[in-house]
């Protein structure tokens, strides 16, 4: 076989950074419509949200729809976290924008932005895609310069963290997210395999989630 042009390969990393874009867009979009999802938004109800609904959060996605892309492109040039950083600071402006000053994808542009750069990182080192469990423990990658970056302190999870002394994001993160490795993705397709129904088996996922996770 071959071996691709330069020009050939900055193409094909630019296609598949697409395709991690829309991938990362979609799983967004399959989050809001699962339902049930207790005292969370759903396209049927606001849960215990009084300040936001279906129709804010797909502003949002819509205003996220380039940055989950770029930030994919950053990931297989092998960026320094200061790049990536920046890409999410600039997505996290735009969801404020498209929303009115609501926070409805923080967590996402944090931890889901991260797993679209280690696995564009994975594929570009690899030649192809890299399964979940690699994915995750790629993003130990940047660890110890997220780990460095300033904290929000007025942020949710932080106050969480400094109130209850429990472990937030940023640690996940740093830790290859266990709790995708451990729980959410082998909960996931042991329903699917089993037969559950995709929205049926995404509420099981929720559910353990919700028993286990601390933050």
């Amino acid at each position: 076989m071959n071996a691709l042009a330069p020009a050939d390969r900055t193409v094909a990393r630019r296609v598949d950074s697409a395709r991690l874009g829309r991938l990362a867009i979609a799983s967004l979009h399959a989050e809001l419509a699962c339902a049930p999802k207790p005292g969370l938004v759903t396209p049927f109800d606001t849960g215990s949200h009084d300040d936001m609904d279906a129709g804010t959060f797909l502003r949002s996605l819509f205003a996220l729809r380039h940055y989950f892309t770029a930030i994919a492109d950053a990931g297989a040039a092998d960026a320094p976290f200061a790049s990536l950083r920046a890409h999410g600071i600039a997505a996290e402006h735009a969801m404020l924008r498209a929303t009115g000053g609501i926070n409805t994808h923080r967590g996402a542009i944090f931890s889901l932005g991260l797993l679209v750069a280690a696995a564009a990182r994975c594929h570009r080192q690899q030649g192809h895609a890299a399964p979940a469990a690699q994915v995750c423990l790629a993003v130990q990658h940047w660890a110890d310069a997220f780990a460095a970056a300033t904290l929000d302190a007025s942020s949710p999870g932080q106050r969480a963290r400094l109130r209850h002394g429990v472990p937030g994001v940023r640690e996940q993160a740093a830790a290859g997210y266990p709790v995708l490795r451990e729980l959410a993705v082998p909960t996931l397709r042991h329903a699917l395999h089993n037969g559950l129904p995709r929205d049926a088996a995404m509420c099981q996922t929720l559910m353990q989630l919700v028993e286990q996770v601390d933050d």
